[in-house]
This record gives C-alpha cells, structure tokens and sequence, in this order.
C-alpha cells in the first residue's frame, strides 16, 4: 500500500473576461455612469444573488428549479436578440469590405481584464452575456465613426442590448426563500402556500420533479440541507 502514489488535489482553473465599454464595465461593477454605486443587478450581484436560488435548488425546492430554468432560458434568449442584431451590424461592415473597404470593430486602447471567481454556471453564464453586449457596442461604435450607423440608431441599439441584459439580472429578484421541499407540496402545507402566495404559480412539471438542465445535485443529507438553510439566512 505504501507504494501507492498519492491521489490528485482538487481540480483549479481560472476564467476572466476582457472588457473594452465603459457601459458594460458599469454593468459589471453595478454603477452609475457617473461611477457611483448603483441600485441595478449587474454581473457580480447577478453572481452572487444566484448562489441561493442554486443552494435551495440542492434543497430540493421547486420554486428554485423554476427560478434556474426560467433564467437560463431567458440568457440564452437574450444572448440570440444580441447575436442577431450584432450579426445584422456586422454584415454591413462585410458589404464595405466587398466594396475595397475593409473596416475593423474598435478594440479599447485599454481594456479591463475582469477576473471570473464564480461558485456556480450561472456567473459564468452571466458573463457571457455580458460580453456579447460589449462586442455589440463596439460594432455600433464603429458603425457609428464610419457613417453607417446614425446616433439616433446607435443610442438606440445600445440601450436596447444593456436593457435586454440588465432584465435577465433583474429575474432573480423575485426569487423568496421560504424553505419549501417538494415534500410541502405533495402535503399542501402553509408553508407552501405562503411560498405560492409569494411568487405565484409554477409548473406542474417542475412540482412533480422535472429539474432544469443545469442545476445542482440534490442534497442527501441532514447535514447538506442544514448548510443551505443557513447560507440563506445570511
């Protein structure tokens, strides 16, 4: 036995995002565009509001599954409504270039390399979306400074895409901890419906045990379920 190579440490990565718009660095640190703190949901409150909705997912309650599989279908809807415009802005610089003009998307002389230390997906996949809003304004920009884009339509556009994100940050807000298993609802308890009093009517699907697509293991133990009660007490 004492041969045996010990077994491997625990698996370490690291992940970061470069950001190169003064919006998108706002909507990253949650502020005003005078730079002070601002009440909106950006990346890193997203991030960490979302640890408890995934913690009482692992509790096994409903409301939380629903809460998980309603925003990511909501990222990746809105990442499809930024792509799309962002693809329509960008064929336009390809047709320029189909003419002998051949036109770069503007890069930020500095960016800010914003580094990425999420427990969960969901803070990644927040910062996805993020950084497609960052390379739509860069097109808009660049559109704008070669005379294929109005300042009407680039403002526009811009306000649009942060709007289209900032609303997806926002849907956790309606998230309430109130502890609920699906084992309440089976009994249709007080506790569950003061849960449905709260955030209204979910899916029979989700009650009956259908669980999104990402989404934490359910806890087993006592003392897994005791971990995530007081995580959501803090």
């Amino acid at each position: 036995m004492s041969n045996i190579p010990q077994m491997p440490g625990s698996l370490e990565g690291s992940a970061s995002i470069e950001i190169h718009t003064k919006q998108c660095y706002r909507m990253v640190y949650s502020l005003k565009s005078d730079g002070t703190p601002s009440p909106m949901t950006g990346l890193l409150r997203f991030a960490k509001r979302m640890v408890y909705v995934w913690e009482a997912s692992r509790q096994d309650d409903p409301f939380a599954d629903h809460f998980l599989e309603l925003i990511d279908n909501e990222l990746k809807s809105a990442h499809d409504e930024i792509k799309t415009l962002n693809d329509i802005l960008r064929s336009g610089l390809r047709k320029e270039k189909s003419k002998g003009v051949e036109i770069n998307v503007a890069n930020s002389s500095s960016p800010l390399l914003v580094p990425l230390q999420f427990s969960i997906p969901f803070g990644f996949m927040g910062a996805y979306l993020i950084a497609d809003c960052d390379r739509l304004i860069r097109t808009c920009y660049t559109c704008k400074h070669v005379g294929l884009l109005s300042n009407t339509k680039t403002e526009k556009n811009i306000r649009k895409a942060m709007n289209t994100v900032l609303h997806v940050f926002e849907l956790q807000r309606d998230y309430k901890f109130f502890g609920v298993t699906r084992e309440d609802a089976m009994q249709n308890n007080v506790k569950w419906n003061d849960a449905l009093s709260a955030m209204g009517e979910i899916s029979q699907s989700i009650i009956d045990g259908h669980r999104p697509k990402i989404a934490p293991h359910i806890a087993q133990s006592t003392a897994d379920k005791a971990d995530v009660i007081e995580l959501n007490k803090k």
